[in-house]
């Protein structure tokens, strides 16, 4: 099987295919990039400014104040906690990554440097509604004021980013805070894939029609080159069509013209010359008959007719005339 069709039109079809969609995969995967960044900021910049007002609300309030609140505020897709140990330096380090500093700058700026904070990022983690054992920072069981749900309508529900962070208030409270952020906000937006595709098709449908346009006047000229081989006095090609398409219809007539002044001209020659030929045949068959061999006589008198013959044939095929040999039967 050929990877590269023979024909031009395959090849044209193959090139313009093969480099549009090199560029959509491209501009999918920049918009794609683009959007996922965007919509992470969005989100961590309005769970960083909730986070940052939760603090300011708790900050006044007494323990059991705190407490009544904190039940208050839990709502998907945060949870706060008043009972949660402090994040171990180790692991705020090692989930230092891209979303974990974004996340750490956000809420800096919303709550400045009046409470200190700690933040860490894990991923691939699933909602907040699945009952299970807690596994720190790594996993989240049903916190407090959270509903349980049912585990299928859990099992449609996708895996994403858990941002945990917690807060130090001046009476050295510490108050934690779980945003889940689902996949479905990062994921590939199926919609761009479905416009592209829509567009994919509609440039291949519009390229095969112009590949083939521009090829057809390539067909005509081989139609025309094969045809002249069977009919040098043809009519010729109409140099009409693109710059490139008429100079090659003007260099395709030009060559016919050419190969008929040709063939006229070595016609007119050949004719010249068989006609000449019968005067020296004429010459040699009135010699043939002063010979007083008559053996001797009747071969050169036989040689003579068969030259007589030939040129006579080709003065005829010269003026068009169609000297064929007759049918004769064979035995195979």
């Amino acid at each position: 099987m050929r990877l590269v069709p023979r024909s031009l039109l395959g090849r044209l079809v193959l090139v313009l295919l093969t480099g549009l969609v090199i560029a959509e995969l491209v501009s999918f995967a920049i918009h794609t990039r683009e959007r996922g960044e965007l919509l992470s900021q969005v989100t961590g910049m309005r769970s960083a400014q909730r986070i940052a007002d939760i603090v300011r609300l708790l900050e006044p309030l007494t323990p059991a104040e705190r407490r009544k609140m904190v039940n208050i505020l839990s709502a998907p897709p945060m949870t706060v906690s008043l009972d949660r140990s402090p994040i171990a330096t180790a692991e705020a380090e090692r989930d230092k990554n891209t979303h974990a500093l974004l996340f750490s700058a956000m809420l800096r700026r919303f709550l400045g440097n009046e409470w200190p904070a700690a933040v860490t990022v894990s991923e691939n983690v699933p909602p907040p509604f699945q009952p299970g054992p807690m596994h720190g920072a790594k996993g989240m069981a049903m916190r407090e004021g959270w509903m349980p749900m049912n585990p299928t309508m859990h099992s449609d529900m996708q895996a994403g980013l858990l941002f945990v962070a917690q807060v130090r208030l001046h009476d050295g409270a510490l108050v934690t805070f779980d945003t889940h952020e689902s996949r479905e906000a990062t994921d590939w937006p199926y919609r761009v894939l479905l416009s592209l595709a829509v567009l994919l098709a509609a440039v291949i449908g519009v390229s095969l029609i112009a590949v083939r346009w521009a090829t057809r006047p390539l067909n005509v000229l081989a139609d025309a080159a094969d045809e002249l081989g069977k009919n040098i006095n043809r009519p010729p090609l109409k140099e009409t069509g693109p710059l490139e398409v008429a100079r090659a219809a003007r260099a395709f007539n030009s060559m016919q013209a050419r190969l008929i002044g040709y063939i006229r001209e070595r016609t007119r020659i050949l004719a010249a010359m068989s006609h000449d030929l019968k005067t020296p045949i004429t010459r040699l068959r009135l010699r043939s008959e002063l010979l007083d061999d008559a053996q001797l006589r009747a071969r050169f008198t036989r040689d003579l007719e068969e030259m007589e013959s030939m040129v006579a044939a080709t003065l005829g095929f010269l003026r068009g005339l169609e000297s064929g040999e007759a049918a004769e039967p064979v035995d195979i």
